[in-house]
Parts: C-alpha cells; structure tokens; sequence
C-alpha cells in the first residue's frame, strides 16, 4: 500500500480568535519536567506543582491547560487517572522512533482490511462478520464458543481460542450488551490484571463537504495573506470536539472531529 507522511500546519482557537499555535514549547517545558524516578502520581496532580512560575500567570495557566489537553487528546486519556510514570516512559519511546511523526495509508485502512481478508481466504480462514461472541466454554485441551451470527446461533469448537477483545469489552459486567461469558471463569490472575488497565475512550465524527471552504478563511492575529489552505490539526478546546484534523497532504473536502475522554463520556 502507498503510505504517506501527515503534514500540514496547525492552528489554534485562543480566546475566541483564530490563530497560529505558539504554545508547543511551552507544553513541552511542562512535559520534561515530569519525573518518573520520583513516586508516581497523576498528571492532574502533577501539574499542580510542576511550574514555579508566578501564580495566576495567564500564559502559565495556558500553557497548563494546553498540556491537559495534549495529554488527554493525544491518549484519549482521564488526566486524573493516567500516570506521569507511563506519561514519561511513553515520551522516551516516542522519541526513539521520531513519535512526532505520523503516517497513514494513501487510500485509507480499509484497503489493509481487503488484503487481511484476501490473505486469510487463502489459507482456508472463515471469518465471520457481525457474529457476536456470547460464551467461552474451555478446559486444559479444548474449547467451545458459543456466537450469534446472521443465520442464528452457532457452536465452534477448537483445541485453543485467542482473545483479542477490546478491555472495554473484557471487563464489562456480566448481562450487559457485548459481555464475553467464560465458563469455568478465567484465572484471578488474569482478571486481575486487565482490573489494574483502563481504555481510554474517543468518538470521532468524520465531515464531507461539497468544497474545501477552509481554503478562504483567513486567521484572526496577522499572517499577511495566508489562509487555512494548508491546515492540518485545528485545536479549538471545545466541549465537545476540540480537535479536529484534515486529510492533509492530501486537500480533500474532509474534516474528522475528535472527542477524547470526557468529551467522549458526554457524548
């Protein structure tokens, strides 16, 4: 597949004005000062000290409330709930593979999904869409999966399953919508330890329009004649949907919203 580099310029939506985002050094500054070596605490706690700037400094306060919204966009994360020791390490391994850059297929994912399904039927691999999983019945040398599918329900049966569910899907409480039922339960181990992960959650809403109209807007603070032809991330810090990215290098008539974490709960 033609894989391409996501590029385009970023702007920002400060103070209702539309405007070139002058605050990345800023976050970063906030961000390398967090401290793994140091007793793990949450990134809302950890910004609560992390600066020793003057207090009720707007461009601080700013600055903070841009890294908030990095962290929780960027991770789809619960600010009170993701820790500054996973925040850390997870920078030092973006940085060993240029984490700040992005790619993503010329035609978009559903073409990997054409060659997964053209792979698979070679090999003699059914796969079954919308079939549901309802209930996992498994011993030390063979398994039965239970599903609701098109035709009704069906019983597989295999010397071994694999389980790629989602946590989300993993954890949810028995008799709620998607709940996976294993019989005999899995190993406290097991349940353990997917109790001690969190998903983060994300809506996205994808837009089409007739024409670009991004082309001809001109941005609030002065930058001669230069419009949004080129944009790539708008970050507005709306309720609701304060990201939203196009299509660029690509100039298609498309924006996606994103809405992560609490953005997503509410919706």
């Amino acid at each position: 597949m033609q894989i391409e580099e996501v590029e385009g310029t970023n702007w920002c939506v400060s103070h209702g004005q539309l405007c070139a985002c002058d605050f990345f050094s800023q976050v970063e500054a906030i961000l390398n000062k967090m401290d793994d070596s140091q007793p793990d605490e949450s990134f809302v706690d950890f910004l609560a000290h992390c600066c020793d700037g003057p207090r009720n400094d707007p461009s601080e306060e700013e600055a903070k409330q841009r890294a908030l919204s990095y962290v929780v966009g960027f991770n789809a994360a619960d600010p009170a709930q993701v820790g500054v020791h996973w925040l850390a390490q997870e920078a030092r391994a973006e940085e060993r593979i240029q984490g700040d850059r992005a790619f993503r297929p010329h035609c978009g994912y559903g073409g990997l999904v054409e060659i997964f399904q053209k792979q698979s039927a070679a090999y003699g691999v059914a796969i079954r869409p919308s079939a549901v999983v309802k209930t996992v019945t498994w011993s030390s040398d063979h398994a039965e999966v239970t599903i609701m599918g098109a035709d009704g329900w069906s019983l597989l049966r295999a010397r071994r399953v694999l389980v790629t569910l989602p946590l989300g899907v993993l954890k949810a409480p028995a008799g709620q919508t998607g709940a996976v039922s294993f019989v005999p339960p899995l190993p406290p181990a097991k349940i353990d330890a997917w109790n001690r992960l969190e998903m983060g959650k994300v809506i996205r809403t994808v837009l089409r329009f007739r024409e670009r109209f991004w082309d001809d807007i001109l941005p609030s603070s002065p930058s001669g004649t230069k419009t949004l032809s080129e944009m790539g991330f708008l970050f507005s810090q709306d309720e609701w949907f304060p990201t939203w990215r196009t299509t660029m290098p690509q100039k298609l008539p498309i924006i996606t919203g994103w809405a992560p974490a609490h953005s997503a709960e509410q919706i």
